[in-house]
């Protein structure tokens, strides 16, 4: 797993917990956004190829 998909499943069990735990504002929000913005961009970097190898 990229430190990108970790940081991004901390942030949205983090969400849960205030979420569930408190009356959330808005600003709280914020990181189901990244969260899901990092675990996306983890997954799709991870499963990018890097490019044709050059052959010498």
């Amino acid at each position: 797993m990229s430190p990108a998909t970790i940081i991004g499943l901390v942030l949205l069990l983090f969400w849960g917990a205030v979420t569930l735990g408190t009356d959330a504002p808005g600003l709280v929000h914020l990181l189901l956004t990244a969260g899901v913005y990092l675990v996306i961009h983890g997954l799709v970097t991870r499963t990018t190829p890097r490019g044709p190898r050059s052959e010498r």
